[in-house]
């Protein structure tokens, strides 16, 4: 666990170690923000001084101070998945919570993982490229596609996928090849297999935000993955 004489002697640490478009704060046990950098603090509106509550994160407090003190009671770390509302949109989002001590006080400082933006396939593997044929404006997916594309795109086999939207293996798979390949196909996208089916909903970011529909079925709302 890193300690800190003071706040001064954070706030100069915090400063060097954080560029001002990252995402990176810094919060007391009762959910008070103490410093952030200005992306944290103009996008997630996570501003010095301001409480942290739902109407911040859309974050269900309950659950995340319950993850956190198992955390300070085991004197860990940790990797935690998060589900937010950023911008109006949900997200699921990694941030790695650390423990730290400035002074006398506990705190967290918690900063985005980089799995909340790639996995690490796709961070050491070079892109696929993506044979493009021609384009249409007039395909749209509706929001059980967009549910299917979503969990394709990261890397959910078809059994979760059935299990998760309540239908059968069978049902998925035809959907796959029924209504969504047709559609990227329009799109002017050469798909001829689920692979091809997983590479396009990737490049066309259907693996970034998560359909309305879907999620109400990811819980719980704050998820620790890893103790660090």
């Amino acid at each position: 666990m890193k300690q800190f004489v003071n706040i001064e002697h954070f706030s100069k640490w915090f400063e060097d170690r954080y560029f001002s478009n990252e995402v990176a704060y810094v919060k007391s046990l009762d959910q008070s923000v103490l410093m952030s950098t200005a992306y944290a603090e103009n996008v997630l509106n996570l501003k010095p001084n301001c409480s942290i509550d739902e109407s911040n994160l859309a974050l269900i407090l309950p659950e995340v101070i319950k993850l956190e003190s198992r955390l300070i009671k085991h004197k860990r770390d940790g990797l935690v998945m998060e589900k937010l509302i950023i911008d109006g949109v949900p997200q699921i989002t990694y941030w790695i919570k650390r423990q730290i001590i400035i002074g006398m006080t506990l705190y967290f400082l918690i900063e985005q993982s980089i799995n909340g933006e790639f996995t690490l396939k796709q961070i050491i593997s070079p892109p696929e490229k993506v044979k493009k044929v021609n384009y249409s404006l007039f395909v749209n997916f509706n929001e059980k596609e967009k549910s299917v594309l979503y969990l394709l795109g990261n890397d959910i086999n078809i059994k979760t996928i059935a299990q998760t939207l309540n239908l059968t293996e069978s049902t998925i798979r035809s959907y796959i090849t029924i209504q969504i390949m047709p559609k990227l196909n329009d799109l002017g996208y050469l798909v001829v297999n689920r692979e091809d089916v997983v590479k396009v909903a990737k490049t066309l970011k259907f693996d970034k935000e998560i359909p309305p529909k879907l999620v109400e079925k990811i819980k719980p709302l704050t998820l620790l993955l890893k103790s660090l």
